[in-house]
């Protein structure tokens, strides 16, 4: 089936080694979506946290100055009602002729979430979120009010007179504990989740689809990976050392001001921006290898120790073909990027992502 190719917006330019002192660009953010949308990417995520500025806004900014690029547009629920917000990307979606798209975050950061009032355990927040996704079905489908007394969440005659483009808005979900995959298996349309090796990979989308068929669904699959390209593998190589040089100076650095590893520009830790997979990828000390399936490499995981993925390194033609590996896994979306967000997005619709429909389509003839 078609591939689909995700990357991400930020509120401002930033490299590996820089940040602008900006807390918005908005000249910044259409550059960087119009040259998403020109690099042939399907969708982008707008992340979230609790101190950045809001996704939907933000949506509804860059969906305006564009034409054809999806979003794949982080949400925290509980802290809009699941009928307004039901409402809310109905009408984005009309606005935007069926570009929206809901990422659902529950928030591993109990930190984070108590920022704005949110004191619910992680499996509560879990569960809460897979609430959330039924009222928003159940409010899409009816051209009716309808009543709802749940767990988290009760209302009268909910309604929304404006209904998404398709019908409905696609669910991508995240997150690795019982719970979370318990929800997943039940609401979601797509399971997001950090590239490991092949046999974790097939594993997960083993278990998941198991997980889904038990509640008479069918579940697609988002691999979430960072690259680091070069015209040739020595160079890439070279490239990904360097990279791995500067996130263990920034690791170190953090440790000495702060006393932790985390990144606390990102509001309490960890953010949802990059899909954070903690839980999903070994930690560091539990690498068997530094490369796996020979072009997984877990030298990013060691020296940022753990806060990001493990990192596909080599030529375009090289990572294409090991993206193909996991399109065979069953893997029909990445979300992908590299180290310095706009020059990555040029190159990767240069060098990248053309390689990889071609060969998607090539192989879905063959089949």
């Amino acid at each position: 089936m078609p591939v689909e190719i995700v990357g991400m917006l930020g509120h401002r330019e930033s490299t590996l080694t820089w940040k602008s002192p900006k807390t918005f660009d908005a000249d910044y953010v259409l550059l960087l979506a119009r040259a998403l949308e020109h690099a042939g990417y399907d969708r982008a995520l707008v992340a979230q946290s609790a101190f950045w500025p809001d996704s939907m806004p933000f949506a509804s900014f860059v969906a305006g100055a564009t034409s054809r690029l999806k979003f794949m547009i982080a949400h925290r629920p509980g802290f809009v009602a699941p009928t307004m917000a039901a409402r809310q990307f109905a009408t984005l979606d009309k606005f935007s002729n069926g570009r929206a798209g809901i990422h659902i975050i529950s928030a591993g950061n109990d930190a984070e979430t108590q920022c704005d009032g949110d004191f619910l355990t992680k499996d509560e927040r879990y569960r809460r979120s897979g609430e959330f996704v039924q009222i928003l079905r159940a409010i899409w489908a009816s051209e009716t009010p309808i009543d709802h007394d749940g767990t988290y969440f009760r209302f009268i005659k909910g309604l929304s007179e404006l209904r998404p483009a398709a019908g409905a808005i696609p669910i991508y979900w995240g997150g690795t504990s019982g719970v979370s995959l318990d929800m997943a298996s039940q609401w979601a349309d797509l399971y997001a989740f950090s590239l490991t090796s092949l046999e974790a990979t097939r594993n997960v989308v083993s278990d998941m689809t198991r997980r889904a068929q038990g509640h008479g669904r069918a579940l697609r699959f988002q691999g979430v990976t960072r690259m680091v390209l070069g015209p040739t593998e020595e160079m890439a190589w070279r490239n990904a050392r360097e990279i791995a040089d500067i996130l263990r100076g920034q690791t170190e650095e953090r440790r000495r001001k702060t006393g932790t590893t985390e990144d606390l520009s990102k509001a309490g830790g960890r953010s949802d921006a990059a899909l954070s997979t903690k839980g999903a990828a070994p930690r560091p000390y539990e690498v068997p290898a530094e490369i796996v399936d020979a072009r997984l490499w877990y030298g990013t995981v060691t020296a940022s120790e753990g806060s990001t993925p493990p990192t596909l390194v080599g030529t375009a033609e090289q990572v294409v073909e090991a993206l193909m590996a996991y399109y065979d896994a069953g893997i029909t979306s990445f979300m992908i990027r590299g180290f310095n967000m706009l020059p990555d997005v040029i190159e990767h619709g240069q060098e990248l992502i053309p390689r990889l429909r071609a060969a998607v389509a090539q192989r879905d003839a063959a089949a």
